[in-house]
């Protein structure tokens, strides 16, 4: 499961327990070393790793309006987009195909659409609370499948599964949220009659003094690389892959060193002020050659605003865009970087990788879609303020033609128009 992009990053707030090595740890574990390269911040080019951008607006009508995306998944020539009240399914251009389930509370429907993916026969899950409902491609309910992910777990320091991943068929892995400081398990594999065939268990232990609730324990990062799923609580420092024999094995390390959120605060009560001190390894994407981290850096973060907004009102005035910085590491030499941010309003041109191919929108991925391919969520607004913006027209990419061809594609869409997605292939290097 990747993340729930309701969430502004202004007031994202996470944690992150790291652990304290240097480059490599003596075995095959290789540790990024976060807090070393703090200051090692550098303008990166998407020149660099490719000239592939391709943006593909989600076709909207007067009886299509897609609220803004959560999540994607994408198989063959279809894009399965969702968010918690909608999923819909488009093919590769972008063209509307068909609404997958209303929501609702009567048969066939779903209160929330918390997650969905493809099954193996193409059919589409979609998870509301504990059932896994399943629809065809064309919307049409199939069946229900009852308390799937809660089946074992009616108790109240069991949480409800947040965040899966199919497996195959009928088996599915599951991130258990630690809301007590003493859950049992962090990882479920569960059967679609939600029967743990196989448990993970969460050495994290801590006390808490009443159940903690939200993102903070939620939140995980699933993701396919080379067919293995990876898997990456928000607490750990420790990135997993699941092998052949269901066994959970350590791919990466992350070094935070003094940036890291202690346990004994993730346990108190005050959790939520004191998040911003620290950093947070939030995601991970992976090519061939590089790891890219999605590291929200909280008060550490080098770049304001030049105009203080105010994008919720409940949080109040705010001098940032976001506090996202994405750090770039290489495979290969184990070099880690940060991509330098922007002092500036447009939130287009604030951080991520610097667009130099067409001068388009700063690349930040929001999700994997497969081994060398990641993608951008783009509200059509803010796209088309960035086009009108002087980031913009005083750019001077290395092919002035696609430049030409952004400005075109602004014309065609309005502020009001459903998200634009932004893909970027990255080669391997030789």
């Amino acid at each position: 499961m990747k993340k729930p992009r309701l969430i502004i990053h202004v007031t994202i707030l996470f944690i992150c327990i790291g652990c304290s090595r240097g480059q490599n740890n003596g075995n095959s574990i290789p540790v990024i070393d976060i807090e070393s390269n703090i200051n090692n911040i550098e303008v990166i080019n998407l020149s660099e790793f490719t000239n592939d951008i391709k943006y593909i607006p989600l076709q909207t009508s007067e009886n299509h309006i897609f609220t803004g995306i959560w999540n994607c998944v994408f198989l063959n020539n279809w894009i399965l987009a969702y968010n918690l009240s909608q999923c819909v399914l488009y093919n590769s251009q972008g063209s509307y195909l068909n609404s997958i389930g209303t929501r609702g509370r009567g048969p066939g429907e779903f209160q929330f659409c918390q997650q969905a993916d493809f099954s193996k026969n193409k059919t589409i899950f979609i998870q509301s609370f504990f059932d896994l409902l399943e629809y065809d491609s064309v919307g049409s309910y199939i069946r229900t499948y009852k308390k799937v992910f809660g089946f074992e777990f009616d108790h109240p320091e069991n949480p409800i599964i947040q965040g899966w991943h199919r497996i195959n068929d009928s088996l599915f892995f599951g991130h258990m949220p630690n809301n007590t400081g003493h859950v049992k398990y962090k990882a479920v594999i569960i059967n679609k009659k939600g029967q743990i065939k196989k448990a993970f268990d969460n050495y994290e232990q801590f006390q808490r003094d009443r159940p903690s609730y939200g993102f903070i324990e939620d939140y995980n990062d699933q993701y396919l690389f080379k067919g293995q799923l990876h898997y990456k609580q928000l607490n750990s420092d420790t990135i997993f892959f699941l092998d052949d024999d269901f066994n959970l094995n350590p791919d990466y390390v992350f070094n935070l060193g003094k940036y890291k959120m202690p346990t004994s605060i993730r346990g108190g009560t005050e959790v939520v002020p004191q998040l911003w001190n620290y950093i947070i390894v939030w995601d991970v994407f992976q090519t061939e050659d590089l790891l890219l981290l999605n590291c929200h850096f909280g008060y550490n973060f080098p770049a304001k605003r030049l105009t203080v907004h105010t994008p919720i009102p409940q949080a109040g005035p705010s001098w940032y865009n976001t506090t996202s910085m994405l750090g770039i590491y290489n495979k290969h030499n184990g070099e880690f970087k940060f991509c330098k941010p922007s002092n500036t309003d447009n939130p287009l041109f604030t951080t991520g990788i610097y667009n130099d191919i067409d001068g388009g929108p700063r690349f930040f991925p929001d999700q994997m879609v497969n081994d060398s391919t990641m993608v951008m969520f783009i509200d059509a607004m803010k796209f088309k303020d960035h086009l009108n913006s002087e980031d913009f027209k005083n750019s001077n990419p290395k092919y002035p033609e696609k430049k030409i061809q952004l400005e075109k594609l602004s014309e065609k869409i309005s502020g009001f128009d459903n998200s634009i997605m932004m893909f970027v292939t990255f080669k391997k290097k030789n």
